[in-house]
């Protein structure tokens, strides 16, 4: 009989690959996507995959510990953007938890998305506010039961955010017409980006032998890559001329409200986040037990990301 492998954020980007490679392995584990609306045009493209859904409510103990009940494998991640708050966010987490907590005795392997602590790097950033709650949310599962069967894999930002929040990590059209990327970063730092694609094959990989993994930390970074390279691929296939221009912390903070009218708590988040990647971008590494490159070979780089992303698109939603 199949193992049973619930997958929270099914219809989202972690979740999402997750399930579309447990599906590849063709029926090995019964995958239960966990969706708060099964009527949602993601969860009904995740039925048709042959996935079963489950509705649950990341609010909801009850309906949790219905959705996991008898699992074997439970990938687990929160948003904080969803979430609204990181109040919110790290109840969602917590709620996780003490659903996992009713199926020990069948329970192999906790998988956690978590983050680095911004609070306790070389220069502490303390409104991380994303950061500092996925880290909370760690401390509590490490201290419980559960923390016997915990992984946490520990993702840098994705390659995909060049298009997924333009605002926030792609290059800007002046009003000049010149293109220019803007952040709070130099033009060497090595910023340690992950291809989200790269989590679904090391899950498949983790489950295989849960013992070797448990209570271990995998740093999830696909490639680190500069300002400067990541303009030079991105010109060549767009063909335009790019610069890139470093921000402060605050000069970033003031852009992202200024220009795109961020409220200023989450425009602060924000630049303190990218700003982590400048001051300490080993962040992502330090303290795990594992890097993805133990695990995985042919880890998508940032050259085979831009040569295969669909840029007429973006150009049409930025426009």
């Amino acid at each position: 009989m199949a193992k049973i492998f619930v997958v929270f954020g099914a219809t989202g980007s972690q979740g999402g690959v997750v399930v579309s490679d447990l599906l590849r392995l063709g029926g090995k584990y019964a995958v239960r996507a966990v969706t708060r609306n099964p009527e949602s045009n993601k969860s009904k493209k995740l039925a048709e995959a042959g996935l079963t859904l489950v509705q649950a409510d990341m609010n909801d103990l009850d309906s949790l510990k219905k959705a996991v009940k008898g699992a074997h494998f439970i990938f687990a991640v929160t948003d904080f953007i969803t979430a609204g708050n990181v109040e919110t966010e790290t109840m969602q987490g917590l709620n996780i938890l003490e659903a996992a907590k009713t199926t020990l005795d069948t329970l192999e392997a906790y998988i956690w998305s978590g983050l680095p602590d911004a609070r306790t790097q070389p220069i502490p950033y303390q409104n991380v506010v994303h950061f500092n709650s996925k880290n909370d949310i760690a401390k509590e599962i490490r201290r419980s039961a559960v923390g016997r069967v915990l992984t946490e894999v520990r993702l840098g930002p994705y390659y995909q955010n060049f298009v997924k929040a333009p605002q926030v990590y792609g290059p800007q059209k002046q009003s000049d017409g010149a293109w220019v990327l803007m952040l709070p970063v130099n033009a060497d730092t090595r910023m340690p980006f992950t291809s989200v694609q790269d989590l679904g094959r090391l899950v498949t990989v983790i489950v295989e032998d849960p013992a070797k993994y448990r209570t271990k930390t995998v740093s999830v970074v696909s490639q680190r890559v500069t300002p400067t390279e990541m303009l030079k691929s991105w010109n060549k296939a767009v063909g335009l001329k790019t610069t890139f221009k470093s921000l402060s912390t605050d000069e970033y903070k003031e852009r992202l409200m200024s220009v795109h009218k961020f409220p200023s708590p989450m425009a602060l988040t924000l630049a303190e986040n990218l700003s982590v990647y400048r001051d300490d971008p080993e962040a992502w590494i330090e303290g795990t037990d594992f890097a993805v490159q133990d695990v995985l070979s042919d880890l998508k780089t940032w050259d085979e990301y831009v040569k295969e992303e669909d840029w007429d698109a973006f150009f049409k939603s930025i426009n």
